[in-house]
């Protein structure tokens, strides 16, 4: 069916479309139409924007069809409309850099509102280990171990596992990058996309965070002074919202250095040598920084 027909559903046939991204159109200038492969991730979105909507935190409002739906499938795939939020995602390196603190805060304000609402909410439980000492190494190995030493993965993984069962487990967002929260004259607007939004380790999303902030252009990433401030000043926006256990501080760098295997793994499987590449890069980085990001934390205050 063309997008034109599609979105007569929602009686905005006569709108402008104009793609944005890949599987994402703006209509009107206003409304933001998605298309979803799967259907588990379109509801796992659509119920996370009403309850937090529900609860007044800024996430878009999912606009019914004129059949009274929240979306709709045509042709294997699954549409659903929002309207837009104000606002637009940080792209400037420089407002990236000075934005750090805020970003802690903006998390940990979601990390509050996902506890208070998880309940209501049916997302499966997902274990960062688990992931680890399954498909992650079962990938790895098949191919030879070819973007990262055995011994590198297993110190790693037994690091995270040593404390894993001591980590707090909550709803979380799992995409947390500046594409997915937007900002208007540097205020914040609104969260989107909780297309994998899971349970799981509640430091996983600013570990995330924090890594993306590596994983630009190399001649845009902020050197590892900068970094490290930028560490503290995200944590420190953090606890401004939800305090962090000694535990959660000391597993930082093992969160980290998991999350770049998992990408190295995830690239490697689909031929993406390049990236598989700069994600063991990032890992040894952190290795190599272990007691730098975790000295860096001893010494945040709120």
């Amino acid at each position: 069916m063309k997008l034109s027909a599609l979105i007569g559903h929602w009686g905005l046939e006569s709108g402008e479309i104009r793609q944005i991204q890949d599987c994402v159109w703006e209509v009107s200038e206003t409304y933001i139409l998605k298309a979803y492969e799967r259907f588990s991730d379109l509801e796992r979105n659509v119920q996370i924007m009403k309850v937090l909507r529900s609860m007044d935190i800024p996430a878009a409002e999912v606009i019914s069809t004129s059949e009274g739906t929240d979306y709709l499938c045509s042709d294997e795939r699954c549409y659903m409309v929002t309207r837009k939020l104000p606002g637009a995602p940080v792209k400037d390196i420089k407002e990236v850099k000075k934005l750090a603190c805020q970003m802690g805060q903006i998390i940990g304000r979601l990390h509050l509102a996902f506890q208070t609402c998880e309940e209501e909410l049916d997302f499966w439980d997902n274990s960062l280990l688990s992931e680890m000492k399954g498909w992650v190494k079962d990938e790895l190995n098949k191919y030879g171990w070819s973007v990262i030493a055995q011994s590198d993965y297993e110190t790693a993984v037994s690091s995270l596992e040593h404390v894993y069962d001591r980590l707090p487990f909550q709803l979380i967002h799992r995409d947390v990058h500046f594409g997915n929260f937007l900002f208007q004259e540097g205020e914040f607007t609104g969260y989107i996309d909780f297309d994998l939004s899971q349970k799981n380790i509640r430091i996983f999303d600013l570990c995330y965070f924090l890594m993306g902030l590596l994983a630009g252009e190399e001649a845009l990433r902020p050197g590892k002074n900068e970094w490290l401030q930028m560490i503290a000043e995200t944590v420190a926006g953090y606890e401004s919202q939800i305090s962090l256990t000694a535990v959660e501080k000391e597993a930082f760098p093992w969160v980290m250095e998991n999350i770049e295997l998992l990408f190295a793994a995830w690239y490697t499987g689909i031929s993406d040598v390049r990236c598989a590449e700069d994600a063991t890069k990032l890992f040894h980085f952190v290795q190599e920084n272990e007691t730098a990001i975790t000295d860096v934390l001893k010494i945040v205050s709120v």
